[in-house]
């Protein structure tokens, strides 16, 4: 593996901990944006990871008309050039409903979930303020029954 720095070192680790295995795209750009991260880092983050055999990226299709679940790709050539929705019955076409029924969906590989898995002095700092949240609430339900 060539990866050039450490787990913690990529934004798109934080990520993998809060949105799970596996993800799609525009959730992406929604946690990104709610933590002030740059989009362009984390593109160049998730090419490098999929490079590398941590991420793997395809395109996951849905029918337009009634949003069942036509295939997962792992490239444009692919995908057929028309299927029909085995729900609704409507035919779908690539070159005229590609652009309003795809999602990217990232995924971690089995390599991938060894690499963002939390590590052990994380999950201590992660028990310590639930510890502390829990001790906080604990002192102001103990203080109003004082004021009592």
């Amino acid at each position: 593996m060539n990866i050039k720095r450490e787990r913690a070192h990529y934004l798109i680790s934080s990520a993998v901990n809060e949105l799970g295995q596996q993800f799609g795209y525009s959730n992406l750009i929604y946690w990104a944006r709610e933590n002030g991260i740059n989009m362009d880092k984390l593109d160049d983050e998730i090419k490098e990871l999929a490079r590398e055999g941590l991420l793997r990226i395809f395109i996951d299709i849905r029918c337009p008309n009634c949003g069942a679940h036509i295939g997962s790709f792992n490239c444009l050539s692919e995908i057929p050039k028309r299927v029909t929705c085995s729900d609704c019955g409507k035919p779908w076409i690539r070159d005229e409903d590609l652009e309003n029924s795809y999602e990217l969906i990232l995924t971690t590989t089995e390599e991938g979930r060894y690499f963002f898995r939390p590590t052990y002095y994380s999950r201590i700092l992660f028990k310590i303020k639930r510890e502390r949240r829990i001790e906080k609430s604990l002192r102001q339900i103990f203080e109003r029954k004082r004021q009592l």
